[in-house]
């Protein structure tokens, strides 16, 4: 597990860890590792961004505890990490949904097949 930072964000991995806060290594969520898979399996730098708040989140969903003296609770910095997802998706222009389109037909049309709607097919 390594961690590395050089304030130089046209580096991808430098990216992801600036817009996630990420950027200290004794506090760090974030290991160089999980940044190399977020950005080969997100369509872009400010995806894997926003994948990596929603990380740290789900990280952070662990329940409260006491022990003694000490006692932790999570609520507040999960909480600080949601209303930071919601600003950074609006200021890289992450949609929270996607959608894709496709054509349709109805069953009671005979047809087998998908249409094309190529204008060849007239």
């Amino acid at each position: 597990m390594t961690f590395t930072y050089g304030e130089d964000l046209t580096v991808n991995r430098d990216f992801v860890r600036f817009w996630s806060g990420d950027t200290v290594s004794a506090e760090s969520f974030l290991t160089d590792e999980i940044i190399t898979s977020l950005l080969a399996v997100s369509a872009s730098k400010e995806a894997a961004a926003v994948s990596a708040i929603q990380y740290i989140i789900r990280r952070l969903s662990q329940p409260n505890f006491s022990a003694d003296w000490l006692t932790v609770d999570m609520k507040s910095a999960r909480e600080g990490y949601e209303k930071l997802l919601a600003d950074v998706r609006r200021q890289l222009g992450v949609a929270s949904l996607t959608a894709t389109t496709g054509y349709t037909w109805r069953p009671d049309s005979g047809m087998t097949e998908a249409p094309t709607f190529d204008e060849d097919d007239e």
